[in-house]
């Protein structure tokens, strides 16, 4: 709709058969401004969509991480009798909230899906905003 016109269909019966007309219109100044608030606010929900969406990547990043940490440095022990006493094996083992967090796995992939779909939708609506600023110039 850069182009200021709105395409309007009016459908008509006539005995059983639709005929069709087509009427061109100039947008009026208030209707560019209400579509161009309606972007703004589209772009605004859109970039809060992906804030959060944002926030809670790296919510779940920080709670991989510690698990990486966690099997990493067990990964790297060499064998040790003290590996085994009570005092290695509580700081070699996972925590009990770190386990539960196994199940949280399989979202990592639907986060940045979900990421990827939020930073698309925010460009698209910028890129449609910058042609109405654009034509708006004109």
């Amino acid at each position: 709709m850069a182009c200021g016109f709105f395409f309007l269909w009016k459908v008509f019966g006539t005995r059983g058969s639709i005929r069709q007309e087509h009427e061109f219109r100039t947008m009026t100044d208030q209707e560019k401004k209400l579509h161009r608030a309606k972007l703004l606010i589209e772009i605004e929900d859109a970039e809060r969509d992906l804030a959060f969406s944002q926030d809670q990547a790296i919510a779940l990043a920080e709670r991989l991480e510690k698990i990486a940490d966690k099997l990493r440095g067990n990964a790297e022990l060499q064998p040790n009798p003290l590996d085994f006493s009570p005092e290695g094996d509580v700081a070699n083992r996972l925590t009990p909230d770190q386990i539960s967090e196994f199940p949280v796995l399989q979202m990592v992939a639907a986060v940045v899906e979900e990421l990827k779909r939020s930073r698309q939708t925010v460009l698209n609506l910028r890129k449609r905003m910058d042609k109405l600023t654009a034509a708006a110039i004109f």
